[in-house]
């Protein structure tokens, strides 16, 4: 909280913030450590003002502790795509926490993340919650295309209720027009800020998150991707220290303005499989490399701890997974990258795997690491709605009436009871391997 900005405290008055910036006294730090004598001359005040400040900036930088009851009076989640993790996560992902989304290129970390904007940014009215979200494209991987065709069912269905109320036809201009502004209102939310490289990335935490954060009403940030912005900075082990101070300063920092802020975010992560492409993708010994093969042992993972690579436990499909996608290569075992360092600062991290070769739009998606849930996978489905549950009533859920929420729920108690065997199976697959 010392790194607040002078500029967003309430008792410094226009005046005396204008004087402490031509001081270059920007944060709270800055003036918890100048100087008295300096203070004074610079906002030319008295001794008692400036007594009178400090303690009103130590008042407010200076961490409180609070009761077991008041976070729990505070908690709040942010729903994500899947019924079922919401169901373990206690509705969703927590509130002032980071999650990360890992898996190999294609496998819908993307998809994802636009599912979980476009909540953040649709109406109260069709289950959202009218806030704004940053999302920083490392990539080019936002398309405008692809979230408004994830919004597609939701407009059809605010035209419907329309319709139906007003008297109007589906297809008449008047519901034209009402499209154009429910995607017009998704997209004015919706804020991507483009960087391609760490220094951009570390310039825009530091010099414009906050302020992009209180002005455009901010619930959610999704960085896309984390890996790509280290990848394309620190590619050699000589930038390895320098990697390692990269990421722990950003995650602090995000941590904080997710704290600080109450919001989510969310970062995805590129993953790889290290029997097949760590001994060129990431430059290790033979002995590294064998090693990294067999994490379960603590030896292993500490040689693996050295690599350059991931230091993560393998994910493997759950059993409902056949016998030929169980021995593919791309899902057996997937390692996310950057390492202990960053998995240690993820409170949620989410993997997606393919599956059977013959589906490919078939995933297993497993939380593997969550403060409240166990680790638990489902099988979903990539659709033009985006990530679907198979077997189960997927997408983010539309609010309705007490009846129609009785009875989904009823519904889904239904299904999680005829499912508990595969369930049983998911879980204990997720425990054997890491």
């Amino acid at each position: 909280m010392a790194t607040r900005k002078i500029k967003r405290l309430p008792f410094f008055t226009d005046i005396e913030k204008a004087r402490l910036e031509s001081a270059r006294i920007l944060t709270a730090d800055d003036f918890l450590t100048t100087p008295l004598d300096i203070l004074m001359v610079a906002m030319d005040a008295d001794y008692l003002k400036i007594d009178s400040l400090i303690n009103s900036v130590s008042s407010v930088t200076a961490p409180k502790p609070r009761t077991a009851f008041e976070l729990l009076n505070t908690m709040s989640h942010f729903p994500t795509p899947l019924r079922t993790f919401n169901t373990f996560l206690n509705g969703g992902l927590p509130c002032r926490t980071l999650t990360e989304v890992s898996g190999i290129s294609g496998s819908g970390k993307t998809t994802f993340c636009l599912q979980l904007a476009l909540h953040a940014s649709l109406s109260r009215s069709c289950g959202g919650m009218e806030r704004g979200t940053l999302f920083i494209d490392s990539d080019s991987n936002f398309s405008p295309a692809r979230l408004f065709d994830l919004a597609t069912p939701f407009a059809e269905k605010q035209r419907i209720s329309s319709s139906s109320s007003n008297n109007f036809g589906p297809d008449s201009p008047k519901q034209s027009g009402e499209d154009d502004e429910f995607f017009v209102s998704l997209a004015s939310k919706i804020h991507v800020v483009s960087v391609q490289t760490a220094s951009e990335f570390q310039k825009w935490i530091e010099d414009a998150m906050e302020e992009q954060i209180l002005e455009r009403n901010i619930s959610l940030i999704i960085i896309d991707s984390i890996a790509s912005l280290v990848n394309r900075s620190f590619s050699t082990r000589t930038t390895l220290v320098d990697r390692q101070l990269f990421i722990s300063k950003i995650t602090s920092k995000l941590k904080k303005a997710a704290e600080t802020f109450s919001l989510n975010v969310v970062i995805t992560n590129s993953a790889y499989s290290p029997r097949t492409s760590s001994s060129h993708a990431h430059p290790t010994s033979s002995s590294d490399a064998s090693s990294t093969s067999q994490p379960s042992s603590s030896t292993s993972a500490s040689a693996s701890a050295a690599s350059f690579g991931s230091e993560v436990t393998p994910i493997v499909p759950p059993a409902h997974a056949s016998s030929d996608s169980a021995r593919s290569p791309r899902s057996v075992s997937l390692q996310p990258k950057l390492g202990v360092l960053f998995y240690h600062f993820v409170n949620t991290r989410i993997v997606l795997v393919e599956t059977d070769p013959s589906q490919p739009t078939h995933r297993i998606c497993a939380i593997t690491k969550s403060p409240v849930s166990p680790p638990i996978s489902c099988l979903v489905e990539m659709t033009g709605s985006g990530l679907v549950e198979i077997g189960k009533k997927g997408g983010i859920r539309v609010s309705g009436g007490e009846e129609e929420e009785e009875e989904e729920a009823s519904v889904f108690a239904n299904e999680m009871e005829e499912d508990d065997v595969r369930w049983t199976e998911d879980v204990a697959a997720v425990d054997r391997y890491g």
